[in-house]
């Protein structure tokens, strides 16, 4: 999964290193022209090689679509993990979207090194998407709550570093922080994904991570503009990260919360 989660991190790296070039030497057109052959391409690519494989299907019970959503909305257990994967996705996307201009408006940094650090953020990510999967499955005996919540509490103190210290570090951390940044804000999503999945509903899991994914989408579209207008309201950055930050925040802790309850309750019933 975490192999598998390198393709975004991997393409947005590329796109925040090559499309300010073409932007200055061919103009916007060109460089949406540049994103609409890739698409095309990757879609050439995925029909040409992908193989799909039969599968022995089960007879079960038919389920309706609302008692499946119900089943879902029962299952307490995945609210702090849609919480963290809602506030997580967007500080991804605050990244993607806000990064470049944050360290333009506020470092005065030129939009072709702003791209550099975006795209360092990005294969931080892009590593961590792996690393962060191999250390849950060898170093956390398959745990993915753990790395999950040190996971967001690293990336918590790293959105107030860039909150309140960029503008007061040399360069040579300001790299640093950028890829720690994407490495943990944008290397969570395979612990979530596989998460989200081990405490689905067996029957129910397609159902339980599309559920999860779609409350994300929502966050991909309304979280930069939020952002972007609590920017614009405040006249700073600082607040619109903080308050991102504590939001990432609550969800770690309630996930902390409800995995030490679990904890607990196991081994009540392992000593009846």
């Amino acid at each position: 999964m975490g192999i598998r989660q390198t393709g975004i991190p991997i393409g947005g790296a590329l796109a925040s290193l090559t499309l300010p070039v073409v932007f200055y030497k061919y103009g916007l057109p060109s460089v949406i022209l540049v994103q609409a052959l890739t698409a095309i391409a990757g879609s050439i690519l995925f029909i040409t090689f992908y193989r799909d494989y039969e599968v022995q299907k089960e007879k079960v019970k038919k389920v309706t679509f609302i008692e499946k959503l119900g089943k879902i909305k029962s299952n307490h257990s995945l609210y702090p993990v849609f919480l963290i994967g809602v506030t997580m996705i967007s500080l991804q996307m605050v990244v993607v979207a806000h990064l470049m201009g944050y360290l333009s408006n506020e470092l005065k940094m030129n939009l072709h090194d702003a791209g550099i650090l975006l795209s360092i953020s990005l294969i931080g990510g892009m590593i961590g998407r792996i690393l962060l999967a191999w250390a849950s499955d060898k170093l956390f005996k398959g745990n993915r709550s753990a790395p999950l919540i040190i996971t967001i509490g690293i990336s918590v103190f790293l959105i107030l570093c860039t909150s309140y210290l960029i503008p007061h570090l040399p360069i040579w951390v300001l790299y640093m922080v950028c890829f720690f940044l994407g490495f943990f804000g944008i290397g969570w999503f395979s612990l979530f994904i596989v998460l989200v999945s081990e405490k689905a509903n067996p029957r129910l899991i397609g159902l339980t991570v599309s559920f999860a994914l779609t409350l994300n989408q929502l966050s991909i579209v309304i979280a930069p503009a939020l952002f972007g207008i609590a920017v614009d309201y405040f006249h700073n950055y600082a607040i619109p990260f903080s308050t991102l930050a504590a939001l990432i925040g609550l969800g770690g802790i309630w996930l902390m919360i409800g995995e030490h309850r679990n904890k607990q309750v196991h081994i009540r019933d392992n000593r009846n």
